[in-house]
């Protein structure tokens, strides 16, 4: 007891902030006990947070990397304009106008191949002088679509450009014509068959080693030829 009065513990304070016999080792012992726990629970919230991002990224990756999986091109906008396009197709019946198309084969083993369209009338007259425009995509791959611009050729009505066109199956074909004022558009679905690589390939490797092509290899010597002459006759008796 002090002689001014005031009461002092006789048994240090155990507060962990207060001052003991040693100064401030009581503090520095219980933090460092305890820091661990401040750092795995945040931790761990964080992993999880960065798991279930990861999560969501390979999701999307693998979502949008398929090319098969797509919206169909100009979807979204042709449902914004319905009346518009349907009357844009009734204007186009009206015209009566019909038209084909039809790739050519292909110069070199997966190069492009010129693609033909012919376009005629109701009465199957050509239509010369029109603005013609193709967009044709697989139907395995709609996120890949090909615009060809269709020039007008020598023959009357019929429109080429050039595509790169290599695999087979059903692909969707937009095309449209315009003609001053008159505008005609057609949707089809057509089948068509490519020859593979592989299969060019192994056609051309067969045709090199063709032995009727070819003269006798090296240890090979050709078969005498037959005749049903007498000397020839005369010539095997002997």
């Amino acid at each position: 007891m002090s002689t001014s009065g005031t009461l002092t513990p006789l048994v240090p304070s155990l507060h962990p902030h207060s001052p003991g016999p040693h100064g401030n080792s009581n503090a520095k012992s219980v933090c460092h006990k305890g820091g661990w726990a401040h750092w795995v629970w945040p931790g761990l919230v964080c992993a999880l947070l960065g798991a279930q991002v990861g999560l969501g990224v390979v999701a999307v990756t693998l979502a949008t990397a398929d090319p098969a999986w797509r919206v169909v091109p100009h979807y979204h906008e042709q449902a914004l304009r319905w009346d518009g396009v349907m009357a844009a197709r009734a204007a186009s019946d009206r015209l009566g106008w019909d038209v084909s198309i039809s790739p050519e084969e292909a110069t070199t083993p997966g190069g492009p191949r010129s693609v033909v369209v012919t376009l005629v009338d109701g009465e199957g007259r050509p239509v010369d002088g029109a603005t013609l425009t193709v967009e044709l995509w697989h139907h395995a791959r709609p996120g890949e679509v090909t615009t060809i611009v269709c020039p007008q050729s020598a023959v009357p009505g019929r429109y080429i450009g050039d595509a790169r066109l290599n695999r087979s199956g059903l692909w969707q074909v937009e095309i449209a014509a315009r003609r001053h004022e008159q505008l005609f558009a057609k949707s089809l679905v057509v089948d068509w068959t490519f020859p593979s690589r592989t299969a060019k390939s192994a056609s051309a490797t067969t045709a090199r080693h063709d032995p009727a092509t070819q003269g006798p290899r090296i240890g090979q010597f050709p078969e005498p030829p037959h005749s049903n002459s007498p000397a020839s006759s005369e010539a095997t008796s002997l």
